[in-house]
């Protein structure tokens, strides 16, 4: 008994008449032969109990009134099913209608036979048993999504209406919430990524095998360089018989001489070129890479801006995104230096294969006809005596190509370079990992927020359940949020490679 003006359940019910059911009806369908029954059965606005013996149509009532409720968990039906009584040849179900009355005095209704269309508005929340029995199950096979999706479902209609921002689930809500703290996490992973792989290159180079390894490859230039060093061409006496003959010799030399030092700086001036020319190639690489990364960060700003675009016309304001952000990329000076580049580079190759008299190949040509011409003119001795200084020539140019530069890859100047280099490296490495230290702590930072978000959410169905047991209602839940890291180290050694050593 109630005493006042009206009770609480009533004015619930009035104030909500179309969530409530006052009556259902099971009554035969227009193409049906026969009646075979005609029910119609009042409801109460409290909770009302189906009990009755195995059989006696309590799942068939059940399956009827969420038929007609538009449930969304139809494929669940222990009656209204192909088994039983949708069953062929005779599909009984098709002989009968569902009808709900609510208490606005409106009705839905729908055939047995029929299940609910996908857009249908679901009006009666349905758990039949092997629902439950399917959630049980999945739960017992390492978690159920369906049974999260459900759970989470529930958690929703805890959220105040005023912290749903206009979405209509939970999940929608949350995406809304930690995406861009989700891009940000994804932004550092990437982050780390690369300093693992700049971490995992430089404990290499630190590795004993790699410096005995560019030690070796430097001790075997170094014996080459010895080699020919010990294959320097024997001396050849300078052929001197009479005043005219070292006159003839000595002129004959000095124009082979010339000859020879014009050929030299001739090698000399092609070397320079294909170093300038590989110098511009580089140089061109980079500034098409320099291009295409404004490129695509052009690209991913105009999804941002869209973005960004779209959430400012949700506040409803004025508020346009070029007043918050403006983006100024100018590739022009990287378009006249890529262009510069390559006009260059046709230039050195044009110099380098031109046929013009005052070009290098017929430079090269004259010089070298110039030489034969004069050697066919000497004696056997004189020949020799040229001839072995062509050779201190090219056993002076194969040392000089041996030693090299640091510049120069596989010599032995860049093998010591390497070698001194790597003195540097422990420092790089402490570097390296204090940095990604700093960046897993900025990942946590990240995932703080998101738990936080999740909280924030969870919170009012944790309320809920705590008000409950101040009612004598205990509820054997608790909601809480927090970063679980139980199964942590069997899923880290999982990623490791045990068999590797060091």
């Amino acid at each position: 008994m109630f005493v006042g003006d009206a009770p609480p359940k009533w004015e619930l019910v009035n104030g909500n008449h179309t969530k409530y059911v006052s009556k259902i009806c099971i009554k035969p369908s227009p193409t049906s032969p026969g009646t075979w029954f005609n029910v119609e059965l009042p409801l109460s606005h409290d909770l009302v109990a189906i009990i009755g013996n195995k059989g006696s149509g309590k799942s068939a009532m059940a399956d009827i009134i969420a038929l007609a409720g538009d449930t969304k968990n139809f494929k669940h039906f222990s009656f209204l099913n192909d088994r039983r009584f949708r069953s062929p040849p005779h599909k009984f179900a098709s002989r009968f209608v569902g009808v709900l009355g609510w208490h606005d005095g409106t009705e839905s209704k729908r055939q047995l036979d029929q299940d609910p269309s996908e857009t249908s508005v679901e009006r009666v929340k349905y758990l039949p048993q092997s629902y439950l029995e399917t959630l049980c199950n999945e739960l017992g096979e390492n978690g159920s999504s369906t049974f999260d999706s459900e759970l989470r479902k529930i958690i929703y209609t805890h959220v105040p209406q005023d912290d749903r921002l206009g979405y209509n689930s939970m999940d929608e809500l949350l995406k809304f919430k930690v995406t861009e703290i989700g891009r940000a996490r994804e932004q550092l992973l990437k982050e780390i990524s690369k300093t693992n792989t700049e971490i995992l290159q430089t404990e290499q180079q630190l590795t004993p095998e790699f410096k005995q390894s560019l030690q070796e490859q430097q001790n075997a230039k170094v014996a080459e360089l010895a080699a020919i060093a010990a294959s320097k061409p024997v001396q050849v006496e300078d052929p001197t018989a009479s005043d005219v003959a070292k006159e003839e010799s000595e002129a004959a030399t000095m124009k082979i001489q010339t000859l020879e030092n014009n050929l030299r700086n001739l090698f000399h001036e092609e070397q320079q070129l294909r170093d300038k020319k590989t110098a511009q190639a580089k140089r061109r690489a980079v500034l098409l890479q320099i291009w295409q990364a404004t490129e695509n960060y052009k690209r991913t700003h105009e999804k941002f801006v869209a973005e960004l675009d779209m959430m400012l016309k949700e506040i409803d304001d004025d508020i346009k995104v070029s007043d918050l952000v403006d983006l100024k990329i100018d590739t022009k000076q990287i378009y006249e230096l890529g262009k510069a580049t390559k006009d260059s580079i046709s230039a050195i190759d044009a110099t380098i294969t031109s046929q013009e008299p005052a070009g290098l190949n017929k430079r090269r040509e004259v010089a070298e006809a110039g030489i034969a011409e004069i050697k066919s003119k000497l004696g056997e001795k004189q020949r020799l005596f040229l001839k072995f200084k062509e050779q201190v020539t090219k056993w002076e140019r194969a040392k000089e190509e041996l030693i090299g530069s640091k510049d120069k890859p596989q010599s032995i100047e860049w093998f010591k370079a390497k070698i001194a280099s790597i003195n540097s490296l422990p420092d790089k490495l402490v570097a390296l990992k204090a940095h990604r230290v700093e960046l897993a702590k900025q990942v946590h930072e990240q995932i703080f927020k998101t738990v936080e978000e999740y909280r924030q959410l969870y919170g009012p169905v944790q309320e809920f359940v705590m008000s409950a047991g101040q009612m004598n209602m205990d509820l054997p839940l608790s909601f809480a949020v927090r970063i679980d890291g139980s199964d942590f180290q069997e899923k880290f050694l999982a990623k490791i490679n045990r068999q590797s050593r060091g």
